[in-house]
């Protein structure tokens, strides 16, 4: 249930920041920032998929990009 909920807030967040993101651009999203998009999918798919070093340090490692 619990993570259920988890998952649904974390798709909420995506579809508002996205909007938000959307609605206020003035240019397009230069290079690190796609970089850093990318890093955090990957982070949240390896975290998923339960890598043990990724899912006790991803705190750290998602603050770093």
């Amino acid at each position: 249930m619990l993570t259920s909920l988890g998952i649904a807030f974390t798709f909420f967040q995506i579809i508002v920041l996205a909007v938000t993101f959307s609605r206020h651009r003035r240019r397009p999203l230069p290079f690190y920032g796609w970089l850093g998009l990318v890093g955090l999918l990957c982070a949240e798919a390896l975290l998923f998929l339960g890598v043990r070093p990724l899912a006790i340090y991803f705190t750290p490692i998602a603050w770093s990009f």
